[in-house]
C-alpha cells in the first residue's frame, strides 16, 4: 500500500460518513475501539513508569525473555494438544499467540528502552511514542487495514501489546486485567473435557492460562469472533471483544442468532433467485437465521459500481478453487460493510486478519471481480441505512 493511499481512503470515508448514518455509526465503533486500546496501553505505560529504573535493563530483558519464551512454549504445546479436541472453538484453535509472542519479543529486543520512556501525557497519549508504534488516540484517523506505516490495521499493534504486557509482568510479577471490558485481552473457554496433563510435556501455567480457559492478545480480530462462549453470552458479547468478518457484519445488521457466516450470505443470495433456490438447503431457508436474513437483506445486482454501490450495503465474497460451482458453497470467504466505490475499487469497513500485514477493524479495498474462482455478492439492508 502506497503511503498516500491511507490518507485518501480516510478522506473518502469521512466524506461518505457526512451523509451516511450507517457509516457514521460504524466509524463511532471503530473510534471507540482505538480509544479504549490507547487507554489500556497508557495504563500499562503508567505501571512501567512507576517502576522504571528499579531493575537494571539487562536484568529486565532477561526476565522478559524467560517469560515470553515460556509462554510461547506453552502455546506450542496447547496448539498441538488441541488437535485431539475437535470441539475446540475456532477462536481457540486459531489463537495466533505463538506469532504474537514472536513479534512481541522482537519489539522488546529492539525497543525496550523506548518502552520504558513512554510516559503518559494524557489518558490516551504518551510522550515519546516509539516511531512506527504510535498508539496515541486521534479520532479522525480511522484504521486502514494493510497500512504498515501506522499502528492500527496491521499486527504491529498486537506485537507491542505483548511487549508492554510482558515488560509490566517482569516488573510486578502479576498484573490485574479487566478482561470483560478489555480491547487487548480476551479469555476463551477450553473444551469441557480438556486436560492440561494430557499435553506432552504438561505446561507450567503462566499468565495466559487457567484450568478452564486461555487468554489471548488481539487487535480486534479473532476467527469466530467470540461467539459461542458461555462466559460472554453472544449477542451482544463483550463491548470491545474480538470479532471476525461475519460477526462484525452480524452486529452491523442486528442479526440475532449469533451464527452468521459467509456461507449463509451465499445461501441468502442464491435463495433470491428462482433458478438457484434449489441449491439452498431447505433446513436453512426454514431456520431462524434463514428467515431473519430473508427479512433483513435484499441481494442487489451491481451493473455500474459507481452508480449502484451505496454506503451501508453489505459486501461478501466466497472463494471457489477451480472455478465457481453451483453444486458447492466454496472454501472460504469475507464480508464487510460497503463505504462506496473509489478509484475503481470497493471500499469497505470490517474485520480481517492476514498477519502480519492485515489485522483488526478498519477500511479495506477490493476490486470488482469477474474472476472464475470468486463470487462477489452485495446486499441492501432492508429498513435500514443503505436503502
Amino acid at each position: 500500500m502506497q503511503d498516500t493511499e491511507p490518507t485518501l481512503l480516510r478522506e473518502f470515508t469521512h466524506q461518505t460518513a457526512a451523509t451516511s448514518l450507517a457509516i457514521q455509526t460504524t466509524l463511532q465503533k471503530e473510534a471507540k475501539l482505538r480509544e479504549k486500546t490507547a487507554k489500556e496501553l497508557v495504563e500499562f505505560s503508567q505501571l512501567i513508569t512507576e517502576r522504571k529504573g528499579e531493575i537494571p535493563i539487562e536484568n529486565l530483558l532477561a526476565s522478559i525473555t524467560l517469560s515470553m519464551q515460556q509462554s510461547r512454549q506453552n502455546f506450542v504445546e496447547l496448539n498441538n494438544g488441541l488437535k485431539q479436541y475437535p470441539d475446540a472453538s475456532y477462536q481457540l484453535k486459531t489463537n495466533k499467540m505463538v506469532e504474537v509472542l514472536d513479534g512481541g519479543y522482537q519489539v522488546v529486543t529492539q525497543h525496550l528502552e523506548e518502552i520504558l520512556n513512554m510516559e503518559p501525557s494524557s489518558d490516551v497519549t504518551v510522550s515519546n511514542p516509539i516511531v512506527g508504534y504510535n498508539f496515541n488516540y486521534l479520532q479522525p484517523e480511522i484504521s486502514v487495514l494493510g497500512d504498515e506505516s501506522g499502528f492500527f490495521g496491521n499486527s504491529k499493534g498486537t506485537f507491542l501489546k505483548a511487549a508492554i504486557f510482558h515488560s509490566a509482568l517482569a516488573m510486578y510479577g502479576r498484573v490485574s486485567i479487566d478482561e470483560f471490558n478489555s480491547s487487548i485481552f480476551h479469555t476463551t473457554p477450553l473444551p469441557n473435557n480438556f486436560r492440561w496433563d494430557t499435553l506432552n510435556p504438561a505446561p507450567i501455567l503462566g499468565p495466559y492460562f487457567e484450568q478452564g480457559s486461555v487468554t489471548i492478545i488481539h487487535s480486534g480480530y479473532a476467527f469466530g469472533g467470540h461467539r459461542g462462549e458461555l462466559n460472554h453470552p453472544y449477542p451482544p458479547g463483550k463491548p470491545f471483544g474480538p470479532e471476525d468478518c461475519s460477526s462484525a457484519v452480524a452486529k452491523t445488521i442486528g442479526e440475532s442468532t449469533g451464527s452468521l457466516s459467509t456461507v449463509d450470505l451465499l445461501r441468502r443470495f442464491r435463495y433470491s433467485s428462482e433458478a438457484n433456490r434449489s441449491l439452498v438447503p431447505l433446513k436453512w431457508s426454514d431456520s431462524a437465521l434463514g428467515q431473519e436474513l430473508q427479512a433483513k437483506l435484499e441481494p442487489v445486482n451491481i451493473k455500474d459500481p459507481q452508480r449502484d454501490l451505496q454506503s451501508g450495503m453489505i459486501y461478501c465474497h466466497r472463494t471457489f478453487p477451480g472455478g465457481i460451482q453451483l453444486n458447492g458453497e466454496g472454501s472460504g470467504g469475507h464480508t464487510a460493510q460497503v463505504v462506496g466505490f473509489f478509484r475503481n475499487k470497493i471500499v469497505t469497513l470490517g474485520c480481517n486478519r492476514n498477519m502480519t500485514k492485515v489485522e483488526g477493524y478498519g477500511i479495506q479495498e477490493y476490486p470488482i471481480s469477474d474472476s472464475t474462482d470468486r463470487q462477489q455478492m452485495f446486499f441492501r439492508v432492508k429498513g435500514g441505512p443503505g436503502l
